[in-house]
């Protein structure tokens, strides 16, 4: 089972679980208040984001999108990107993070390049470089 786990600003624990295509969230640590996402478009999620209200930004490997969630129990999300080079678009995104400065970063792997975009999807910059990124982190 391949899976990856992110503590959100909410301070709640996610963990993105591309075998079974979905995303948990822990409200605790014991596990036992937890809740499963309902969305079923989920290929192959890779990354999670939260910010302190409960958005869920998510990675998807499978779709080559950016998934932007209201919250866990979101059945129709915002869906960006799709497979191709140009800076709104992925080629299997994978690890993401919600940095300090209210921006999100994407290591875009098959690209070979992080991507910087906004909380509102409308501001979008590929930070391209010879590296095949994996995950991001910021302080």
């Amino acid at each position: 089972m391949l899976f990856r786990s992110y503590l959100g600003a909410d301070n709640r624990f996610y963990i993105a679980e591309a075998t079974l295509k979905m995303i948990t969230r822990m409200d605790d640590i014991s596990g036992s208040n937890k809740r499963i996402s309902q969305y079923t478009g989920f290929k192959s999620p890779e990354g999670v984001a939260a910010t302190s209200n409960g958005t869920l930004f998510v990675t998807d490997a499978g779709t080559h999108q950016l998934i932007k969630m209201s919250s866990i129990d979101d059945t129709n999300p915002s869906v960006v990107g799709g497979r191709g080079d140009r800076a709104w678009q992925f080629n299997a995104p994978r690890g993401i993070v919600l940095a300090s400065d209210g921006n999100l970063y994407i290591a875009d792997m098959g690209n070979r390049r992080a991507v910087r975009v906004n909380q509102g999807l409308s501001q979008w910059d590929a930070l391209k470089n010879k590296w095949t990124p994996f995950g991001v982190a910021f302080r």
